[in-house]
């Protein structure tokens, strides 16, 4: 498999997965000359890709919806004028090639979920918008190829920010976001022998650089005694990122 990250972070995101007969959007957000720009430069239309697939319904995920009104579209909340396949949390389902399995997370909006997707043996885990998450889950998610993973903010810069106090309260409640550290502790628990790439995405701009994300996944893992032998990047919000083989 082979993926691009469009856009991540909280003016936008999106993310394309392609297999060899199938492509795959994860949220549609941004504007829409941004992901037309972006779509075409992979030589791809929006009539090209075979399913959307919604983690939340917060406008830097589902902004361009409207682009997508005759894409089969899974979610797990419904959108007005668009007609939604919806699915629990932890549902499995077939598009084409390729398996998903949608996985619980917790943020501020009812039913956020990440994904599972699986496809020519391989894995790749997207998790995103989540302010906790239950090491239960975690067994389901080790060992894959590759990790788009939430590494939002750092404590310490975000309570710097002019930002309102309760706005820093929600980033850093169990329904807010994960930061630097969290991020890095879990997948300290989840990378293994077959993983090539980890994702960071998410990153705020305001309370966090994408030096210091990639620089606390380092530190925590030498301090684990864990080496990387994968890739590592920083995913910005407006410049597309190409991984995957």
């Amino acid at each position: 498999m082979k993926f691009a990250m469009l856009q991540s972070g909280s003016a936008g995101n999106s993310f394309l997965l392609e297999s060899a007969s199938t492509k795959i959007m994860i949220d549609c957000g941004g504007t829409k000359k941004y992901l037309q720009t972006a779509l075409a430069q992979l030589h791809c239309e929006i009539k090209d890709i075979d399913a959307l697939l919604l983690t939340h319904g917060h406008v830097d995920h589902i902004a361009q919806i409207k682009q997508f009104k005759d894409t089969i579209t899974f979610g797990t909340f419904q959108v007005e004028n668009k007609d939604i396949h919806l699915i629990s949390t932890h549902a499995t389902f077939q598009i084409k090639d390729i398996t998903i399995t949608s996985l619980p997370l917790s943020h501020d909006y009812k039913r956020t979920v990440g994904y599972k997707l699986e496809c020519d043996g391989e894995t790749l885990v997207y998790v995103t918008d989540t302010g906790y998450i239950n090491e239960s889950l975690l067994d389901e998610l080790k060992n894959a190829e590759y990790y788009i993973w939430e590494s939002n903010h750092d404590p310490y810069l975000l309570m710097k920010t002019n930002r309102a106090y309760y706005i820093k309260q929600r980033i850093l409640s169990s329904e807010g976001h994960l930061s630097n550290e969290e991020s890095a502790r879990l997948l300290t628990m989840l990378v293994g022998d077959k993983t090539k790439e980890v994702v960071l995405a998410h990153i705020s701009r305001e309370a966090n650089t994408y030096e210091l994300a990639v620089d606390t996944l380092y530190k925590t893992f030498e301090k684990a005694q864990i080496p990387i032998h994968f890739k590592v990047h920083a995913a910005t919000q407006n410049e597309m990122y190409l991984g995957g083989n």
